[in-house]
């Protein structure tokens, strides 16, 4: 049996959508002997063309923010501030200010870290100082977190 697929069946895996488990599942069927997936070639290319035309619209959301948001400054639980345009991206500051918002409500005997797999993002003394201020250890990997993690327990 040949079973056709087209682009939306690449972009369901790609981008592990709804129903990826059951194009998953098609792709185990087919590697039987009696069974063959056909992908038209240009099914290859036009979810290339949408994953393009996404980020590029991605991108320009995030210059938009950066405009919009590259005044504020972020504000740590400690009163003092981290500029969101000095040191991150709108994305790191947003993720940043959510960490140390919720590192203010943790019982003071408990420990945390935060794991960051592009630690350039978060890399500067201020940043470490402050979550150290909470009791939190900054690591620049999962592999490296797993470690810790697996380490201290509870």
């Amino acid at each position: 049996m040949k079973i056709y697929v087209e682009s939306n069946f690449v972009l369901e895996l790609a981008l592990q959508q709804e129903q990826a488990s059951s194009c998953e599942e098609i792709l185990e069927l087919c590697e039987g002997v009696d069974r063959e997936l056909v992908v038209p070639a240009y099914s290859l290319a036009e979810p290339y063309e949408t994953l393009i035309r996404r980020r590029k619209e991605r991108e320009r959301i995030q210059r938009d923010l950066y405009v919009e948001l590259s005044p504020w400054t972020i504000r740590s639980g400690r009163g003092g501030s981290i500029s969101a345009r000095a040191r991150f991206w709108v994305q790191d500051a947003i993720v940043y200010a959510s960490v140390v918002s919720h590192l203010v409500g943790i019982p003071a005997d408990e420990r945390a870290c935060f794991l960051n797999r592009n630690f350039k993002d978060f890399e500067d003394q201020r940043v470490v100082e402050e979550l150290e201020g909470y009791r939190c250890k900054l690591l620049p990997s999962f592999d490296a977190g797993f470690g810790y993690i697996r380490g201290n327990p509870s």
